[in-house]
C-alpha cells in the first residue's frame, strides 16, 4: 500500500511540475483532488490487488529477453533499409 501512496505522490508532483511549464495560452489543468485514506475493508482489497499486480509484473519481467538475430530475420522495417540503421 505504501508503494501506491508513493506512486500517487510522484504523479501529483509530476502534474504540478507540468502545470508550471504549460504554455500561457493554454487553459489551466483541472485541480488535483487526492482521495482520503480508504476504509479498512477497502484497504485490504486494494492491498491484495496491488500485491497481485506486483507478482504479475515480476513474472512478466522474467519473460523479457533481447531478440536473437535469427528471431529478427522475419521482421522488416516499413522504410527502406540502410546500412546506417
Amino acid at each position: 500500500m505504501k508503494g501506491t501512496l508513493a506512486l500517487t505522490t510522484q504523479l501529483a508532483c509530476l502534474c504540478l511540475g507540468a502545470t508550471s511549464q504549460a504554455a500561457p495560452e493554454t487553459a489551466p489543468p483541472l485541480p488535483l483532488h487526492l482521495p482520503t485514506e480508504a476504509p479498512a475493508p477497502v484497504r485490504a482489497v486494494q492491498d491484495r490487488i496491488y500485491r497481485a499486480a506486483l507478482k504479475q509484473a515480476h513474472h512478466l519481467l522474467g519473460t523479457v529477453h533481447p531478440w536473437k538475430e535469427s528471431e529478427m530475420g522475419h521482421v522488416f522495417l516499413p522504410s527502406p533499409r540502410r546500412r546506417a540503421e
